[in-house]
């Protein structure tokens, strides 16, 4: 089952990257929530756009972290054929 899924995974994956990737880039309006607190030093509401920077992190980092799934997942599932010490001239001793 793991190994039919991980493709809607890593589609899912693109979709999302694709869709909110505009929305999450930092801005100057970030570093000016960061400094208010996200409004509750000055107790008053920081403007943020679309995304706050905590969601902005946690969309990159779950981005990061899918990324890094994936990969390691697709080298499980398409193992090389030849052992990477015979790929890699740089392991040769």
């Amino acid at each position: 089952m793991h190994n039919f899924t991980s493709f809607a995974f890593v589609a899912g994956l693109i979709l999302i990257a694709v869709i909110f990737f505009r929305d999450n880039l930092f801005e100057k309006v970030d570093a000016d929530w960061i400094k208010q607190g996200g409004g509750f030093i000055k107790s008053r509401h920081a403007p943020a756009g679309r995304f706050n920077p905590g969601e902005k992190l946690v969309y990159w980092l779950s981005l990061a972290a899918g990324v890094t799934i994936s990969a390691s997942g697709f080298l499980l599932l398409f193992r090389f054929s030849e052992p990477i010490s015979r790929i890699c001239s740089w392991r040769r001793s």
